[in-house]
């Protein structure tokens, strides 16, 4: 057994608890069951960056799809009026 970062291992039967959990999930979706020696820490850190992955993509294109929206606008109405009514809806009760 090996130490890392100073700490014990996680529990084999921790770890084939996930594999078998896992394995189980991954069949409907042709995925290849995990090995029983996949750290745990491993598949938290993988699910943990796909989450903030998607929180991001999801946050960035919604600024994009405004962005572009308001390009739109400023070619079709000129950019003067869409500040302008801007404006009036931002310091009005329309957004609060």
């Amino acid at each position: 057994m090996s130490l890392r970062h100073g700490k014990a291992p996680a529990s084999p039967r921790l770890h084939r608890a996930l594999a078998i959990s896992t394995g189980a999930a991954g069949g409907p979706f042709g995925l290849a069951s995990l090995p029983i020696e996949l750290p745990i820490s491993t598949v938290l850190g993988a699910a943990g960056g796909a989450v903030v992955n998607h929180a991001f993509m999801d946050h960035f294109q919604t600024l994009a799809r405004g962005h572009v929206t308001i390009r739109r606008l400023g070619r079709k109405y000129g950019s003067d009026e869409v500040k302008k009514n801007h404006n009036l809806a931002y310091h009005s009760e329309i957004l609060k």
